[in-house]
């Protein structure tokens, strides 16, 4: 008893203030530091041929669901239909979902801690060099796009566009025009941030990264963390899944801070990862890029 009415006399002497009126307590305070904003890029690997689909798809969601977990994560390459699902169900309990491929076979998703507002998906016009490849593919009704959702986060007081993108595998000349029509549709929706994703299947010092940078006027999150990718790849030799025998940085995560806000996006972070358990055991012929950035009150 003695115990109990020591605590409630500290607990009094708490809440007194200095000229000894009684100050409202709270358990909330507002959070002063500036929001912040994960991203997750992934080439999933998941074409009919691939190996191992179900249990590399088993390991990216736990990697997916390891904490901390990212606000964005933007797939491509999830062709068929039971990857699809199997990624539904294990993400659907914490992030909105889009499946473009459910109804053009594209071969992307994206996943949101945010509300959906708006979505959209733009087939390439040029999606074809003639090749024997795209033959197949048309055959099996493969095809390239760009898929875009608006997006409302409880953290952040503005809307963001997300784009997500696989461009062609082979050809500079199609790639190129796939990117002047992304930079199309950018001109006509330049009221809001942009953030961009994917695998330009183009290396850093390519004619179509410089061409994305110019066109749609916006910024590469690695290398402004980095300085300077040499050296780094997501496309590397050694993964068993792989066929390049040159390391290579196809997959990418860029942001615009153009729009009507008065903020913008700084880079905190940028990492290659998902490798995998082990190198025997990679999660996909890529490695995934995930980037941090703080927003903060500005114009950029």
């Amino acid at each position: 008893m003695l115990r109990l009415s020591a605590l409630v006399m500290v607990l009094m002497t708490i809440m007194m203030s200095r000229d000894g009126k009684t100050q409202e307590m709270s358990s909330w305070e507002p959070d002063s530091r500036p929001p912040q904003l994960c991203v997750q890029n992934f080439n999933a690997y998941g074409p009919i041929y691939a190996a191992k689909v179900r249990e590399r798809t088993e390991q990216m969601l736990y990697a997916f669901r390891t904490r901390p977990m990212c606000d964005v994560i933007q797939l491509q390459e999830v062709w068929n239909e039971s990857q699809q699902s199997q990624l539904e169900a294990g993400l659907h309990d914490r992030y909105a979902v889009s499946s473009p491929n459910r109804d053009s076979r594209i071969g992307l998703m994206s996943f949101f801690m945010g509300e959906i507002l708006e979505k959209s998906t733009e087939e390439f016009r040029l999606n074809s060099d003639g090749g024997i490849l795209d033959s197949v593919r048309g055959v099996f009704g493969v095809k390239k796009a760009f898929h875009v959702v608006r997006v409302r986060f409880p953290h952040i007081d503005e809307e963001i566009y997300f784009l997500n993108m696989h461009l062609h595998p082979s050809s500079q000349e199609v790639r190129l025009a796939q990117i002047k029509q992304m930079a199309e549709w950018r001109r006509s929706h330049s009221d809001l941030k942009l953030i961009m994703t994917g695998d330009l299947n183009a290396e850093p010092d390519s004619l179509e990264r410089k061409t994305l940078l110019t066109l749609l006027e916006v910024r590469d999150a690695l290398e402004d963390y980095v300085s300077s990718s040499r050296g780094l790849c997501t496309y590397c030799t050694g993964n068993p899944l792989g066929w390049s025998l040159t390391p290579k940085l196809f997959d990418y995560i860029f942001y615009s801070n153009k729009g009507k806000s008065d903020t913008h996006l700084e880079v905190l972070k940028v990492e290659i990862n998902l490798r995998g358990p082990s190198w025997r055991r990679p999660l996909s012929d890529h490695y995934g890029l995930k980037a941090h950035w703080t927003l903060k009150k500005g114009a950029w």
